[in-house]
């Protein structure tokens, strides 16, 4: 699988004479390492709240030409903690290691109850086409299982290249490598046995390069960065032998933000601060492989290969048209996803700092798929699934204590 994309991302954030002392924003934070036996070290845990909802469409050719239809409308709830530790090692450069830890994941569809459909449900093409048996709710068409657990193991490394807590004159300039793990079994669903799979691995394990500058100017400090993520497939990959070419491997991602921290209330010798921050971020998602929306409604009967009875017509088939399970995964084009967030940071003493954050999503209208598999059911035009107002929210609070060696 090779890399077909630059993935160094540049920000930069021109520096001048700060007007105040110098320290660094929430983003930009540097652990000191001031001899072998005197170093600092980072211990944080973070709970995260995200909702998401979003309109999946569906194409529809009358004889006066193509529509766009409404069909049914996605639902994710989705609650996780992070916990992380990181070590100053020499100077400027830490070392840290984390996980993140699923508490609930859930995800449904629901009948699009607007316009000619507001006052009794439509006959929706998830069920007219076969890809779920007749709904056993009047509001609801499907609802995947509750799924929790490890999401992932990460452990990288954080460098300043520039420190303007050493030289108020530069700005702060951090550079991050950080490797996520899926290490958990992967997600996965089987129709046959709807609640066999609760697991939350993505089945790809992720290598995040970063970079950020951030300079204070009196009391505000503002801050500029960007990133780019890597997957690299697990040895039991549910995206192994999907796709070839651009289609290869998961969606390569690549963002970035700009924001401004401000300081309200310090107090230097309390080492006490209340600080306000906004960002506005951006990320693109290349063409590749995705376990979009529809995931778990597309994924087939891993038994159909052996017993084609228990096959869809025209949905678990594979390139040569012969019985296999759908897998779930689409090739997806390539589409943004903007948003910002806005919150405070506290900082009480030296040892301890709490951090809370609210933000949204949207993501930029798209296809489901990029119509390259050629199924004839789902992903040819005329038949195309297509999400449009997709958006979420989240809610993060974030306490970290630090402690220093001697």
């Amino acid at each position: 699988m090779g890399i077909r994309t630059p993935f160094v991302v540049l920000a930069g954030l021109g520096a001048l004479v700060s007007a105040g002392a110098a320290s660094a924003a929430e983003v930009t934070q540097v652990l000191s390492a001031r001899s072998l036996k005197d170093r600092d070290i980072h211990v944080s845990l973070a709970w995260q709240h995200d909702q998401e909802t979003a309109s999946i469409r569906r194409e529809y050719v009358q004889t006066t030409g193509a529509l766009i239809i409404n069909d049914v409308t996605y639902h994710q709830s989705r609650d996780s903690l992070r916990l992380r530790a990181e070590v100053a090692l020499v100077h400027d450069l830490s070392f840290f290691l984390g996980g993140s830890l699923v508490v609930a994941d859930s995800r449904s569809l629901d009948y699009d109850k607007r316009g000619d459909c507001a006052a009794t449900p439509c006959l929706e093409t998830l069920l007219r086409d076969g890809f779920v048996p007749a709904a056993q709710d009047a509001n609801r068409v499907f609802a995947g299982p509750s799924r929790n657990g490890l999401e992932h193991l990460a452990f990288g490394l954080r460098w300043a290249a520039m420190n303007q807590a050493r030289d108020h004159v530069k700005p702060t300039w951090v550079l991050g490598l950080e490797s996520r793990f899926s290490v958990a079994g992967d997600q996965r669903f089987d129709p046959g046995n709807p609640t066999g799979n609760h697991a939350v691995g993505l089945g790809y394990h992720q290598f995040i390069f970063s970079s950020i500058f951030s300079q204070r100017f009196g009391a505000f400090e503002p801050y500029m960065g960007g990133w780019f993520m890597q997957p690299m497939l697990t040895s039991s990959s549910v995206y192994k032998n999907v796709g070839t070419g651009t289609y290869d491997s998961p969606q390569r991602r690549a963002g970035g933000d700009i924001g401004v921290e401000g300081t309200v209330w310090e107090d230097p010798t309390l080492h006490a601060r209340v600080a306000l921050e906004a960002a506005g971020r951006i990320e693109y998602r290349l063409e590749g492989l995705a376990q979009s929306e529809l995931w778990e409604v597309l994924s087939g009967n891993p038994r159909c290969a052996t017993n084609a009875s228990l096959c869809r017509s025209g949905i678990d088939v594979n390139a040569s048209g012969a019985a296999a399970p759908n897998s779930g995964v689409v090739g997806s084009p390539a589409y943004g996803v903007f948003g910002g967030d806005a919150g405070f940071s506290a900082h009480f003493g030296r040892y301890a700092r709490l951090r809370s954050l609210f933000g949204m999503r949207f993501a930029e209208g798209h296809f489901l798929t990029d119509g390259g598999s050629r199924n004839a059911v789902y992903d040819i035009p005329g038949r195309r699934f297509r999400i449009e107002d997709a958006y979420s929210w989240h809610i993060l609070v974030e306490a970290t204590a630090t402690f220093a060696t001697f």
